[in-house]
């Protein structure tokens, strides 16, 4: 479901000229199944925050990665 999501944010984005930050290009398993260290998503049953929401490390790396679509 999320990467039907993600593609149809890129659709609709795209012809906007609206600056989207799409974590999906990110390499590697980030998802609530990867190691505790490397999520950025909690699972089902969370260790950190909410299921199925960003974790802390999560927030971190899209707060840099939207720093850095903006330029700063």
């Amino acid at each position: 479901m999320g990467e039907q999501l993600e593609a149809l944010f890129v659709e609709v984005v795209e012809p906007t000229g609206v600056v989207f930050v799409d974590p999906y290009v990110a390499t590697g398993d980030h998802t609530g199944c990867a190691p505790a260290a490397e999520r950025w998503t909690a699972g089902h049953v969370p260790d950190d925050g909410f299921a199925y929401h960003p974790t802390a490390l999560g927030q971190e790396v899209m707060a840099a990665m939207i720093a850095e679509a903006l330029g700063d």
